[in-house]
């Protein structure tokens, strides 16, 4: 009778502490994949949550190591879940993320002084489904409390990729695009479920992704028009999207449309500082010219009053839009001009012709005629004196001297009575 006293107490003893492992087996925290399982399509992104539910509360946690297989997954970004940022600020810090070895570790969250003994999530993980097949989520996780670790429980997850038959996309667009001009992308999209929608995305050289719809123009071709190409960019860059009433997908690789330049150069203005100088004086022409891209030329060809043309290549002298031929000319006559401009693309414009016209220093009138008008204009200076040239009425030989005298006068006698009809009543 004894015997069997002590038997039960000992039963009963067990039967307790069974009992209280399973109670506190219970009340143990729980962190895991949700969902714990997806199923997904190729190319889809995929998001899951680390989460947890508290049995006790916690004020960090620490993502030590995150397995997955990299030939089935690529990781985009961890972020930070809702768990902690709930009871107030936090601090998150980005680990290191490696899509070749399919692992991510030393990324952490904690608060400032709060805790939560809540559930939710400890961290969100984007994926891009690369190809077909099966992920495990593996992770481990510590919890932290007050310099302490917290006990808990942890569930690994699974992703599982799968793809059906794409839509089928003929690309029939042009294969170069101009600047300035529109540029229509057109393809022709088939698929035996029918096609749910089509789409463009496209971008230039480094600059922001664009994405939008293409019309169903007509029958299984759809459109989309850009409407002017930007003359700031080389490369012209598409990528087009179908997807079918059941949710499978199809994208081209990227295409690179080279952007070739068809806008010559624009002449703005032509200026000549005095269409009527004297000999020897300075004269300056000024080209103002503008193009989408480059001006890799710009050339003035002048012909001379014996015929003769010559070329004066002026694209190095310029400030701003504006280039610039400054000379004098020895020849008296009547001179014309034509500017040439050319781009880096080849692209030209030739302007009309302009003329100027050089006059002996000695007829100062500028009217073609040696008169006595020309003498007068001296002798209203005669006596004064400046720097050489300082002004019209100093022409005496062999160079002026900046003293109006008897010199100056003897020069326009010496021409007196001449006329030059090509320079009269300009």
């Amino acid at each position: 009778m004894k015997k069997l006293a002590i038997t039960s107490i000992a039963l009963s003893l067990l039967l307790s502490m069974i009992i209280l492992v399973i109670a506190n087996t219970g009340d143990i925290s729980k962190v895991y994949i949700n969902p714990e399982e997806q199923t997904v399509e190729i190319r889809d992104y995929v998001e899951i949550e680390i989460y947890t539910n508290l049995t006790e509360p916690i004020s960090g946690w620490e993502l030590d190591l995150l397995s997955f297989s990299s030939d089935i997954l690529h990781l985009n970004s961890i972020s930070e879940g809702n768990l902690l940022s709930n009871v107030g600020g936090t601090s998150f810090n980005n680990g290191s993320i490696d899509n070749v070895n399919g692992t991510a570790k030393d990324f952490f969250c904690f608060t400032y002084g709060e805790s939560s003994s809540d559930e939710g999530s400890l961290c969100v993980l984007n994926f891009t489904a690369k190809n077909i097949g099966s992920s495990s989520i593996d992770f481990d996780v510590l919890l932290s409390f007050e310099g302490s670790s917290v006990s808990h429980t942890s569930q690994n997850g699974t992703i599982t990729i799968i793809e059906t038959q794409p839509p089928s996309i003929v690309d029939n667009s042009p294969s170069v695009a101009y600047t300035e001009d529109p540029y229509e992308f057109n393809v022709d999209v088939t698929d035996a479920d029918g096609i749910f929608g089509v789409w463009v995305e496209y971008w230039y050289d480094s600059s922001t992704h664009i994405n939008f719809s293409m019309t169903n123009a007509v029958g299984n071709t759809y459109r989309y028009t850009i409407s002017n190409i930007p003359s700031s960019n080389n490369s012209l860059y598409y990528i087009i999207s179908a997807k079918d009433n059941n949710n499978n997908w199809n994208t081209t690789s990227t295409k690179n449309i080279q952007i070739e330049d068809n806008d010559p150069p624009i002449i703005i203005d032509i200026d000549i500082s005095d269409i009527k100088q004297y000999v020897n004086d300075s004269l300056n022409i000024t080209v103002t010219a503008t193009d989408n891209k480059n001006i890799s030329e710009i050339c003035i060809n002048m012909t001379y009053p014996n015929s003769v043309t010559h070329s004066y290549l002026i694209v190095g002298n310029k400030i701003g839009d504006n280039y610039y031929l400054e000379s004098s000319y020895q020849t008296i006559g009547v001179y014309s001009i034509v500017v040439f401009v050319k781009d880096d693309a080849g692209n030209f414009v030739t302007s009309s012709s302009y003329n100027f016209y050089i006059y002996p220093q000695y007829d100062l009138d500028k009217n073609g005629k040696v008169n006595i008008n020309d003498i007068t204009s001296v002798t209203a200076h005669y006596g004064e004196n400046g720097t050489p040239r300082w002004i019209i009425q100093d022409i005496n030989l062999p160079s002026p001297d900046g003293v109006i005298n008897i010199n100056d006068i003897t020069r326009i006698t010496a021409h007196y009575s001449e006329e030059y009809p090509e320079l009269i009543e300009i």
